[in-house]
């Protein structure tokens, strides 16, 4: 994939792909902690957190990438900032997922 959008755009996309898979893994990682410390996150270190564990930002990122429209470098900085749409629509996707398990949950 890197190396079919370089040839076809000239843009080297490699770090922003790390820096997806990075966050997604970091993301994960600080769940976890908090699953085996038995620690309970606050509602805003949740969503900071949320928003990323849910892996959109990695499709997303993908996606674009796979597109065939042309790539910008206006783009490529929002990808590396995490604009509002990139970080609002997976966390409305996380809080309807939280919302659908949630009864399963308690439940355990």
């Amino acid at each position: 994939m890197a190396y079919d959008t370089f040839k076809e755009h000239g843009f080297h996309i490699i770090p922003y792909l790390k820096k997806f898979w990075a966050n997604s893994c970091k993301a994960y990682l600080l769940e976890a902690k908090w699953y085996y410390s038995g620690y309970t996150p606050t509602l805003q270190e949740y969503i900071d957190n949320a928003w990323i564990s849910i892996s959109i930002p990695v499709i997303l990122g993908h996606c674009y990438f796979l597109l065939r429209t042309p790539i910008t470098t206006d783009a490529l900085k929002a990808l590396k900032e995490y604009p509002n749409i990139i970080q609002l629509l997976p966390l409305i996707v996380r809080l309807a997922d939280d919302l659908a398990t949630s009864s399963d949950e308690l439940k355990k």
